[in-house]
Formats: C-alpha cells, structure tokens, sequence
C-alpha cells in the first residue's frame, strides 16, 4: 500500500488542522504519511513539490497571501491566482475550502483554478469525507 503526504494549508487558531487531519485520515485506509502544516502561500507553493505531497487540504480565506492587508487586496482573486500556481507545481488533488465567498460563483471559479473538490462553511461534512473518500480513492497513487 502506498502512501501520501498530506499537506493543510490553515492557520490553527481555529483548532481547524485538528478536524481536517482527521477527516483525510478517516477516508484514507491507513495511507496518510507525514502531515506539513503551513499557512503562508508562498511556502506552501515552495514545499509542495520538495514535500511530494499527495493531497492538499486549504482553507483558502485563511491563508497568508502576499499583499494581504494592503489597500486594494482581493483575497478571492489572490485565493483563486493561489490555486492555479499550485496547480501549476504539482498535479495533486487539492481541497478547497473557503468560508463565506462573496462571489457566487466562486466555486466554479476555483475549480476551474484546478482545485479538485470544493466546500464551504462548515467544511468538515458528511458529504465532504464522501466526497474526500471518492477522491482518495480515485487517485493513481491511492493503488
């Protein structure tokens, strides 16, 4: 059985990394590695192909962008720019979460960004860990 890194893009003062490990790690079957933790974009883009992580789960509102609290920062645009470099570095499936996009269609935006799945409010749902299960399921390295 082979296994994958996992890697949550959040900042914990939610205790939100607890719930989303959990949620990876009930779907998996034992194939959850090594977890990496980071909330800053640009080291997530930086580690995810070094880390060779298998899946990304990233509570997208939450994440540090660069330019973020400066005057004219839209965190949908920057989330959605975030989405597609990611894509760009690594072919993993990705987990997008986001509570309370003002857009509403920000989830077909960000699928067509390349996440893989998307969730909003509260994200840890039984659809969710289906839908997670599906995708785990469904991935080459999952074999």
């Amino acid at each position: 059985m082979q296994r994958f890194n996992l890697m949550i893009g959040c900042d914990d003062e939610l205790g939100l990394n607890f719930a989303l490990v959990r949620l990876v790690r009930e779907t998996n079957d034992g194939r959850l590695g090594d977890v990496h933790v980071m909330w800053h974009a640009d080291e997530i883009l930086h580690f995810a192909a070094l880390l060779k992580i298998g899946f990304h789960v990233l509570v997208l509102n939450i994440l540090m962008y660069p330019g973020r609290g400066q005057s004219g920062f839209d965190l949908e645009v920057a989330s959605l720019s975030f989405v597609r470099r990611l894509r760009d570095i690594t072919h993993a499936p990705i987990l997008a979460l986001f509570a309370l996009p003002d857009s509403p269609d920000y989830s077909n935006k960000v699928i067509e960004a390349g996440a893989s799945l998307f969730a909003c409010a509260p994200f840890v749902t039984n659809e969710v860990q289906e839908a997670v299960r599906k995708l785990l399921s469904a991935t080459p390295w999952a074999e």
